[in-house]
């Protein structure tokens, strides 16, 4: 089988993402099937070394987008084009589209502002029905397989696959301070109004968090005004920002809470499924998918988005308690390992483009 994933993202770190493309490539070389990727520039030496290595092909969405009708026959070659992080419309999918007798598979783990109802017009939901009326789906989570059942009018041929983390990677320390007040408060996103990171920058002004340190790993547009708010509410000497970060891991064995203060529908929350897997207890917005990952109470604190004082006062609840940080970070790392290990989630991936594949054997072009 010839599979063409076409990704909206430049692997430019050694993250979660890129450790799927990678684990992609690897599983699906190993079974015999030939992978080229189209991301975007620029690629971490290392990620491109390593998909060379398993086999994998790699060129840019721009090589398509400049030369749409030979795109088309490009892609028109491979049994199955897999796309994510595109909306539904994006010209990448459009050609995918076009590019018959290719099966189209569209895994969507793009977060938004709206609800599961989603909040396009009904001409474009009109349009997406006809365009993905052959094409197969998946969703990041049960929240996202719902609104694609809601806004393309169907609930057959969608699947929920959960991301997945390498567990090899993302490991618990040795040993986690034991403190109460001296902790460290830590938050890795792109940093865009809709992550919240103002709101967690707000609640760390509580008397009872003077103690607790605060890293903001990521880079983003907000990034000045986060550190103009952060000064300006007095607590930037306790504030570090780190830039856009590699070395996630060994960040998350260093923290003692992850934050995840998201505003906007989560699709998934790939941030909080790592610090699971560093058995670091989560505090995060209860929307989106966010609480198929967080049970509250178990394997860490669901707060309303949005809401600097509810943040603070999971964080002083966690912060004079370490006993219930350990037994959250824990209970989050066991259900790490049951629902997102990147190696049953890349298999999974695989099959889908299999059973697909399978699906599409004798089909004639769609009128």
């Amino acid at each position: 089988m010839r599979i063409a994933v076409l990704i909206d993202l430049s692997p430019r770190k050694l993250g979660s993402l890129e450790d799927w493309l990678v684990a992609f490539a690897r599983v699906a070389n190993r079974a015999g099937h030939r992978v080229d990727i189209y991301g975007r520039e620029p690629i971490h030496g290392s990620i491109l070394d390593q998909l060379r290595a398993h086999g994998a092909g790699w060129d840019t969405i721009d090589s398509l987008a400049h030369r749409r009708g030979r795109a088309v026959l490009k892609l028109a070659r491979y049994d199955v084009v897999y796309a994510t992080l595109f909306g539904l419309r994006d010209l990448p999918l459009l050609l995918a589209y076009a590019a018959w007798p290719a099966r189209v598979l569209f895994f969507d783990q793009n977060s938004d502002a709206g609800g599961p109802t989603g909040s396009p017009s009904a001409v474009r939901r009109l349009i997406d029905r006809s365009l993905l009326r052959t094409s197969d789906l998946a969703g990041v989570s049960n929240y996202v397989r719902a609104r694609l059942a809601t806004r393309l009018g169907r609930g057959e041929r969608l699947r929920t696959i959960y991301h997945g983390v390498n567990l090899a990677r993302y490991v618990a320390p040795a040993n986690r301070r034991n403190s109460a007040g001296d902790v460290h408060i830590m938050t890795a996103a792109w940093l865009i109004p809709e992550k919240g990171v103002d709101h967690l920058i707000r609640a760390m002004r509580s008397p009872a968090l003077v103690g607790a340190r605060l890293s903001i790993a990521g880079d983003g547009p907000e990034l000045e005004s986060l550190k103009r708010l952060s000064h300006e509410l007095g607590v930037a000497e306790r504030t570090r920002f780190l830039g856009l970060r590699t070395d996630l891991n060994s960040l998350l064995q260093d923290a003692d809470i992850f934050v995840h203060p998201a505003v906007w529908q989560e699709a998934f929350g790939l941030a909080i499924a790592e610090a699971m897997a560093t058995a670091c207890p989560v505090v995060a917005s209860n929307i989106g998918a966010v609480p198929e990952l967080v049970v509250d109470g178990v394997t860490g604190l669901l707060v309303p988005p949005g809401d600097p004082l509810a943040i603070a006062a999971a964080l002083e609840r966690l912060t004079m308690d370490p006993e219930l940080r350990n037994r959250l970070g824990q209970s989050a790392r066991s259900r790490a390992e049951k629902m997102f290990d990147l190696e049953r989630c890349v298999e999974q991936h695989l099959e889908w483009c299999l059973s697909a594949q399978r699906a599409s054997s004798g089909r004639s072009r769609p009128l």
